[in-house]
C-alpha cells in the first residue's frame, strides 16, 4: 500500500500534463537546445527527453540553436502558447551571461522563460601544453608574473573568456586572452601549441591527459569532477572561494500554468536524480544539480549580479 500514494502521482501527472496538452493538439513538445548537435547542451537534453517522453507519455523533440542564436530560441520561447509545447533549455549563457554582456541583447531571460528545474553543471579545466613548465597553480602564478601579459591562454567562447578573466583577478596574474569560436579549435590549438595554455570542457581534454599531450592545473568548479578525481580545483590550490561553474536548466513560455509547471519539475527531478541519468552526465563531466523552479531562479539571480560586477570591473562585452 506504500507504493500507491506514488502510482497515484504518477498517474495524476502524466493525465495533467496530457489534459494541458490537449488543449493544443497536433504535434510533439518540441525543445529548443542553444548549442550545436553532439555538445554537451544538446546530449543533455536528448539524455533527458527519451525517459520524459516516456514518464508522460508525449514525443519530445530536439531542435538546435547552434551558435549566435540564443535570443532567436528566447523569442520563440516567448511568444509561443503557454501549453507544454514548447520549452527551451538555457544555460548560463542564454540567461546569465547574455543579459550582462551583449550589447545588442534585447531580451529579459528571466521575465521572458519560466523557470522549470536545473538538470546539471560543469566547469572548465585549465590545461597546458607539455612544452611549458607549469603543473600546478603556483607553477603558473611564478611564470605569469615573471612576464606579465606575455603568456596566451586560449578560452572557448565568451564564456571561456568570462571564466578566463575571473580567473585572472582572483589570482592576480595578467596573461593574453585568446577567445577561440568553440571548444574544439580551443582543444587543437591547445594540442598543437599554438596556445600555451586553454580552458577547456572535461570530455574535451580528459583523453589528452591521460596520454600526456596536456596537463591539468585545475578545475573551475567548486567541488572536483568525478570525471577528473585527480584535478584540484582552484580553490583547494589557495584561490578560496574561486568557483565559476556553468549549469543547463529547462524552461517554458512565460505564463505557463503552475500546475503544468509542478508537473514537469517533478518527472524532470525524478529523471534526473535516477542512477542511470546521473551516471551518465557524471560520466560527461557534470554534477547532476536538480532543482526548484524557484532555485533556479536564484540561481540566475546571482550570477547576474556576480556577472555585472565582473563586467564593470573588466569592462567586457560583446
Amino acid at each position: 500500500m506504500k507504493a500507491l500514494p506514488n502510482l497515484m502521482f504518477c498517474v495524476f501527472s502524466v493525465f495533467a500534463f496530457s489534459g494541458v496538452q490537449a488543449q493544443s493538439p497536433g504535434g510533439a513538445t518540441r525543445v529548443l537546445v542553444v548549442g550545436a548537435v553532439g555538445g554537451p547542451s544538446d546530449v543533455t537534453m536528448r539524455m533527458l527527453t527519451s525517459q520524459l517522453g516516456s514518464a508522460l507519455g508525449q514525443q519530445f523533440v530536439v531542435e538546435n540553436r547552434p551558435g549566435t542564436v540564443a535570443q532567436s530560441a528566447i523569442e520563440q520561447v516567448k511568444n509561443a502558447a503557454p501549453d507544454g509545447r514548447t520549452l527551451m533549455l538555457g544555460n548560463t549563457g542564454t540567461h546569465s551571461i547574455m543579459p550582462v554582456f551583449y550589447k545588442s541583447n534585447r531580451f529579459d531571460p528571466s521575465a521572458d522563460t519560466a523557470p522549470i528545474s536545473l538538470i546539471n553543471s560543469t566547469g572548465l579545466v585549465l590545461v597546458a601544453h607539455p612544452s611549458l613548465p607549469v603543473r600546478s597553480m603556483s607553477n603558473l602564478l611564478t611564470l605569469a608574473r615573471k612576464q606579465p601579459g606575455k603568456l596566451n591562454i586560449g578560452s572557448a567562447g565568451p564564456t571561456g573568456e568570462i571564466a578566463l578573466s575571473a580567473l585572472m583577478k582572483a589570482a592576480g596574474f595578467r596573461a593574453e586572452s585568446i577567445r577561440y569560436k568553440g571548444s574544439s579549435p580551443a582543444e587543437v590549438a591547445a594540442i598543437s601549441g599554438e596556445v600555451a595554455m586553454a580552458l577547456l570542457t572535461p570530455v574535451a581534454c580528459v583523453s589528452h591527459l591521460k596520454s600526456g599531450r596536456l596537463y591539468a592545473i585545475g578545475v573551475t568548479t567548486a567541488s572536483r569532477l568525478t570525471l577528473l578525481p585527480d584535478v584540484p580545483t582552484f580553490s583547494e590550490s589557495g584561490l578560496a572561494g574561486y568557483s565559476f561553474e556553468f549549469w543547463n536548466g529547462l524552461f517554458a513560455p512565460p505564463n505557463t500554468p503552475g500546475h503544468l509547471i509542478q508537473v514537469l519539475n517533478r518527472e524532470v527531478v525524478k529523471v534526473v536524480l535516477g542512477g542511470d541519468t546521473s551516471g551518465r552526465y557524471s560520466s560527461m563531466g557534470f554534477h547532476t544539480v536538480a532543482s526548484s523552479p524557484e532555485k533556479l531562479s536564484e540561481t540566475i539571480s546571482g550570477e547576474i549580479a556576480k556577472f555585472r560586477k565582473l563586467q564593470t570591473e573588466t569592462g567586457i562585452s560583446w
